[in-house]
């Protein structure tokens, strides 16, 4: 679909299916800065594991996703985007909720443990 998008010369694109997972983790980080948006995904490990990124592996400048943004019209990237959300939905979205659900009684947990302890 956004193939035609794209050119052959010039500095290397992003790739669209990464660009797009980083435009879902932002939509559903509430995330609306491109800088932010690279910031937060490159220090979490379920994020770059989602985006098929190793620890060490830098991710794309976020200069690189704002001009891809510009590349599609409106109507393409609300259908590209909407069609990658629903494929995601249940894997995605479902496996970091539970991820930080399991964080969060790790701490409780540990809270729990001091504080009867004490």
């Amino acid at each position: 679909m956004t193939k035609a998008y794209y050119g052959s010369s010039g500095q290397k694109s992003i790739d669209s299916v990464v660009f797009f997972k980083l435009c879902m983790v932002g939509y559903i980080e509430n995330i609306i800065s491109d800088r932010h948006l690279i910031r937060h995904s490159s220090m979490r490990l379920d994020i770059l594991y989602f985006l098929d990124y190793d620890i060490d592996e830098e991710l794309p400048w976020h200069s690189r996703i704002s001009r891809t943004r510009q590349l599609y019209p409106e109507s393409l990237f609300e259908q590209v985007f909407t069609s990658v959300l629903t494929m995601c939905v249940v894997p995605a979205i479902m496996w970091l909720r539970i991820s930080r659900r399991i964080m969060q009684m790790g701490r409780t947990a540990s809270v729990c443990a001091i504080s009867v302890t004490a």
